[in-house]
């Protein structure tokens, strides 16, 4: 936002009067040293003035509105004599606020007590009337003083809004990435879980591919043990020639599937228990880094950076973190596994099946690689929530 929008905040622009407003807050010749002049941007806070600047900005913005009563928080106390001086005079008791209510708030008294109608004097809970009575007329030996040279100020306010540049931005749009997502963001999310918890659970995930296989590998030779005698269940391979004939005795089947599927369903239930783990230990750590790099921040850090910026990346962006990510890497860890072992079986029975699988697999990557790009800018278009 520039200064010129933070005075005139969202009212119309009106250049007689709004020239009156900066002559009258002592802005010209601020606004004078200012590369773009009341274009500059501001950043969070107004950052970029300093506090008197701060202060004049703020009494502009209200004294440019048509309110008809402005109550003003000390907007002196930042200021040097001379300038606090020229702003009781030329803004306070100027034709700027003419038959309009002014309350101020201020400890430098000695300014615009003899100009006030009431003084108020709140001292601790309690507050006292000093003086009730007429308002006193800054035209009593301060006319001069209080005048409006209207060619004067439009001269100085001109020459320091010559310059309609488009102003250089003090606070740089955030950084967008382009393209893929690098491997080093990956291995550093990867190293915050710890290794080991994920080589574990690679480990179970393997077991409970390898139980899935033999869960189909079951289910197989029990369909092909139906209608067989004894002596042709005998010609069965491995462990199922001890077993009777499903017609005449279906119970060991049953049996040896149940325990099949409980197993199944124990490295499932471990598999998940060890992603959480891995979820807990990722989101802890690389949180306590955000905000050990954020403590440690200089205090211009937060000046540049939009408070909404912040709280975006450590609020949203570790909801991703903590839900998202782990088990986006948990399926490419599962995919990955599933598609090798079911290359591996059924190219063990089907050999001329690689041939199909290779093609298949270097369309999906060539469909893949297509899509990923249009994915990502997608996902990017979101805007941060600067405030």
């Amino acid at each position: 936002m520039s200064i010129r929008e933070n005075i005139l905040f969202h009212t119309p622009y009106e250049e007689s009067r709004y020239k009156q407003v900066l002559d009258a807050c002592a802005l010209i010749p601020d606004l004078a040293g200012f590369k773009d002049g009341d274009l500059s941007n501001l950043g969070d806070n107004g950052v970029g003035l300093s506090g008197g600047q701060r202060a004049r900005v703020a009494l502009a913005r209200a004294v440019y509105s048509k309110a008809e009563i402005l109550l003003l928080d000390d907007p002196l106390s930042a200021l040097d004599h001379e300038t606090a001086d020229n702003i009781v005079h030329k803004c306070l008791l100027g034709p700027i606020t003419r038959c309009r209510i002014v309350i101020l708030v201020t400890h430098r008294t000695r300014l615009c007590e003899e100009y006030a109608s009431q003084i108020i004097e709140v001292s601790g809970p309690n507050a006292y009337a000093v003086r009730n009575g007429s308002s006193i007329s800054a035209s009593d030996g301060m006319g001069k003083r209080a005048e409006f040279d209207e060619e004067g100020v439009n001269s100085l306010a001109d020459e320091s809004l010559a310059n309609d540049a488009a102003p250089d931005k003090f606070i740089e749009d955030e950084h967008r990435a382009y393209g893929g997502v690098k491997a080093s963001v990956y291995w550093e999310y990867i190293k915050a879980g710890q290794l080991k918890w994920w080589v574990v659970l690679i480990c179970f995930v393997s077991i409970y591919r390898i139980i899935a296989i033999g869960e189909y590998w079951f289910l197989k030779q029990w369909t092909e043990a139906y209608g067989r005698t004894q002596e042709g269940i005998a010609s069965l391979s491995g462990f199922f020639r001890s077993l009777p004939s499903p017609e005449a005795n279906i119970r060991p089947w049953l049996l040896g599937f149940f325990l099949i599927a409980f197993a199944q369903s124990v490295m499932f239930l471990v598999s998940q228990a060890f992603m959480v783990v891995i979820v807990f230990c990722a989101g802890r750590q690389m949180f306590k880094h955000i905000m050990c790099q954020v403590s440690h921040s200089a205090f211009r850090f937060f000046d540049i950076t939009p408070v909404g910026r912040l709280m975006n990346r450590m609020t949203s962006d570790m909801n991703t973190i903590d839900g998202h990510i782990s088990f986006q890497l948990q399926n490419v860890a599962w995919l990955s596994i599933t598609w090798v072992s079911s290359i591996v079986v059924i190219a063990a029975i089907t050999p001329i099946f690689l041939v199909f699988s290779f093609a298949l697999a270097l369309a999906f990557v060539m469909i893949f690689l297509w899509f990923l790009p249009t994915s990502q800018s997608l996902r990017r278009l979101e805007p941060p929530k600067d405030i």
